[in-house]
């Protein structure tokens, strides 16, 4: 049988974050899906989607229906733990009509294939082909059902054979944003958070939800598939150094996340040089256009380097010692290999400026040649 709530709410305490994110398969039958902290339903979503197109399903560990299922399931055990007082037992474990999990299953595929268009800018048959398991005829209908939902968003290239995203594409089945393009097409794993945190619903839970700093979702996709295809872009941009209101070309090559916000790293024209721009100052993007071969490279963003800090001298003894215990430090120093573009933020975060006036509770330990 299926293991009842409480034991599911017990054994979720034990994992990291919450207890209904991850599951692992312990044998056959339904009661064979039981919670577990080192299998994430968000880590095997992220192995469905890969940015050179080479989707292996032999390297998932259970088949993509089994993900869609257990998340239903999870949901309903959610719901039936913390409102005891919903219908029967019943009505939350079983799915009733038998064609909904394929009709759940259609909703992924179609999903997809507008992420994957919308974001990568391109999407083959192929790609489900691989990451679903289903044939040929089946993912020609899928493609012809979005095709209806979403008339004009896709045009089909002969010579690479395959569907591209057009520039007007909009997205009608969900609303992805750069930080789900990141982590499906770039891989790069689970991502901070960031200002679009819900505010807390317990009296016991709080956190801070600072202000939203981004640029609205067409912005972030052309800028996205600038940096994936190395292509350049004609933007506005609300500076606050110089002329604060101005068109100019960049071709950015990297995003990077300060903790608080977007930056976009980027060659930019007007000053000849490798710059930060704040994608939540980006008024508005021009299609991305062929790029053009770059000058220099990016020295900034390619050095690495150690960034040593200590308790602050100004602070007592007592203080020191809780400064170490709280960031962890050995023998009373705190090492942080970054990038050197990436430094100054990384500072910030450290607050190893006085703010409020209060003394800084770090300062940088400046090596000795």
């Amino acid at each position: 049988m299926v293991k009842s709530a409480d034991e599911i709410k017990q054994r979720g305490r034990q994992c990291s974050g919450s207890g209904f994110q991850s599951f692992k398969r312990t044998g056959g039958g339904p009661g064979s899906l039981q919670p577990d902290c080192a299998w994430g339903i968000d880590a095997q979503r992220q192995k469905l989607a890969r940015n050179d197109g080479g989707f292996n399903s032999q390297d998932l560990t259970f088949h993509f229906k089994e993900i869609i299922l257990m998340e239903t399931l999870i949901s309903r055990v959610y719901i039936l733990v913390n409102y005891p007082n919903t219908p029967t037992r019943q009505s939350f474990f079983y799915m009733g009509n038998k064609s909904n999990p394929e009709q759940w299953a259609v909703q992924e595929r179609l999903r997809f294939i507008e992420r994957a268009a919308y974001w990568r800018g391109w999407v083959q048959r192929s790609d489900l082909m691989e990451v679903f398991g289903k044939g040929s005829a089946q993912v020609s209908a899928d493609f012809q059902k979005y095709l209806e939902i979403n008339p004009g968003a896709l045009a089909y290239s002969t010579s690479r054979k395959r569907y591209e995203g057009q520039s007007g594409m909009k997205q009608v089945l969900q609303e992805s944003r750069i930080e789900d393009a990141v982590g499906l097409f770039l891989e790069a794993g689970r991502l901070p958070f960031t200002s679009a945190a819900e505010a807390s619903r317990s009296r016991a839970v709080e956190w801070v939800v600072l202000p939203e700093r981004r640029a609205v979702a067409e912005v972030e996709r052309r800028v996205f598939q600038a940096i994936m295809h190395r292509h350049r872009l004609r933007l506005r941009y609300m500076s606050l150094h110089g002329n604060s209101d101005e068109w100019r070309w960049i071709q950015p090559h990297a995003l990077a996340h300060s903790g608080h916000r977007w930056h976009v790293r980027a060659w930019c024209a007007k000053n000849r040089d490798y710059r930060d721009f704040t994608l939540g100052r980006i008024a508005e993007a021009d299609w991305p256009v062929t790029g053009e071969a770059l000058p220099s490279v990016d020295v900034q963003w390619d050095a690495m380097s150690l960034l040593t800090v200590r308790p602050a001298a100004s602070l007592s003894e007592e203080q020191k010692a809780a400064v170490m215990m709280e960031y962890g430090m050995k023998d009373g120093m705190l090492r942080l290999s970054v990038r050197e573009a990436m430094r100054l933020y990384v500072e910030r975060q450290l607050g190893l400026a006085p703010e409020d006036g209060l003394p800084p509770r770090l300062e940088r330990v400046v090596a000795v040649p």
